[in-house]
């Protein structure tokens, strides 16, 4: 059973605790998780846009776009072992798996299910809270991005275990150059 108590109720939105399951399984055995997965082409390409902004605001020494782009294969690569080792470790976690891409359709289904299953209070109490944020965040337009070829055949290659068990493939925002 969940403490159901708002003020004692830590949400924690990281993309790298997926990686770290086991971990945090240890230190908060009631917790539960919602993994959202989304497209890996466009979590490369999202990555690729991320860290070519942050990096000059911290690097000590400059990394070229092969080093970038490399490291961003490896920390995927080395996040999903490790989540998909701990779903194995740890048949009864409690987690709800999302595609983001039905998300973000229609959210509020999975907002109802997700508040209902880790907060166990009747939903309809703050529903309108939620829809009123669905509705500020409709302007919200979707990236457009390019990515090489060989960018491609190795993204399709190395996280091919994702893109497989998903059922994805190169999304109509994106072109081959």
């Amino acid at each position: 059973m969940f403490n159901s108590n708002p003020a004692t109720r830590l949400v924690v939105k990281n993309p790298v605790n997926t990686g770290r399951i086991t971990f945090l399984k240890d230190l908060f055995p009631q917790a539960g998780y919602i993994h959202i997965f989304r497209n890996p082409y466009i979590v490369y390409l999202s990555t690729k846009r991320f860290f070519s902004e942050l990096f000059p605001t911290l690097w000590l020494q400059r990394i070229s776009p092969k080093q970038m782009h490399e490291m961003i294969i490896d920390l995927y690569l080395n996040l999903y072992d490790d989540f998909f080792d701990a779903l194995e470790k740890h048949p009864d976690l409690s987690i709800m798996e999302i595609k983001y891409e039905d998300f973000e359709k229609d959210p509020l289904p999975f907002i109802k299910e997700i508040y209902s299953r880790f907060y166990e209070k009747d939903f309809d109490t703050v529903k309108s809270n939620f829809v009123d944020y669905i509705e500020d965040q409709k302007s919200h337009s979707t990236s457009s991005y390019v990515i090489s070829q060989e960018e491609y055949d190795i993204i399709s290659s190395k996280w091919s275990h994702n893109i497989q068990r998903w059922n994805y493939e190169l999304p109509s925002n994106v072109k081959i150059i």
